[in-house]
């Protein structure tokens, strides 16, 4: 089967299941709130192990992400700090030779990656975390953001590797790719499914860029009232 058949079958199912759950279920809980609290949601996990230290409650997404920016980190001894030098000097642009083949150098390649990472969660996302957390949140972003690090380290490395010269000398290339190639023709189904996702997610980012605006306003007002500040 086509990949673009394939694709399509994919996203056809999802939105699908989407629409099925938000009109049987949506009342109950919604989608967005059920696959990030899992398993918490459940009132078995809600006291596990203890009622004094519910650990059940951490959703199960924070531990698959964190939990693999820390195996990454300790299997690659820590690249974040082991090569963060040699980051530096690569864009700086000490190891750029005008002859070498592509379209981009380090400097504009990093500035590239940069552009499509940082976006609303890194932006509204921290002050909403500040918003309601508290300056404990920015402690676990510093740490989250350490081990993060590796995540992206990785991605990038295996992005490169596993990516596709196209005909016309354009370059194709993401996990979608990795999954793939790096896995075996297998999990093409996962690659397809993470393809299919990353779609509905750039829609729902796009569609609800402006809604968490109102809570860096108003923690900014609480920031401007606890310095002293005149409110402008």
């Amino acid at each position: 089967m086509k990949k673009s058949v394939l694709g399509i079958i994919t996203l056809s199912t999802i939105f699908l299941i989407v629409i099925l759950y938000s009109l049987f279920f949506g009342n109950v809980q919604p989608l967005f709130d059920l696959v990030w609290t899992f398993p918490g949601n459940f009132d078995f996990f809600k006291s596990f192990p203890s009622e004094e230290m519910p650990i059940g409650v951490v959703p199960l997404m924070i531990i698959a992400l964190i939990g693999t920016g820390i195996f990454i980190s300790f299997k690659l001894s820590f690249p974040q700090v082991t090569h963060f030098w040699h980051g530096v000097k690569v864009t700086m642009g000490i190891y750029d030779d005008p002859d070498d083949e592509g379209d981009l150098n380090h400097f504009k390649a990093l500035s590239t990656a940069l552009s499509a990472t940082v976006g609303i969660g890194n932006i509204a996302g921290v002050a909403t975390a500040l918003y309601y957390g508290g300056p404990g949140a920015l402690f676990w972003m510093w740490i989250t953001a350490f081990f993060g690090t590796a995540l992206k380290f990785s991605e990038s490395t295996l992005g490169h590797k596993y990516r596709e010269i196209l005909p016309d000398g354009t370059t194709a290339g993401g996990p979608m790719y990795t999954i793939e190639k790096g896995l075996g023709p297998n999990w093409r189904w996962m690659a397809v499914a993470f393809a299919s996702f990353a779609i509905i997610c750039s829609f729902a980012t796009g569609k609800t860029q402006f809604s968490p605006l109102p809570y860096p306003i108003r923690f900014t007002r609480k920031l401007v009232k606890l310095l002293a500040l005149p409110d402008s």
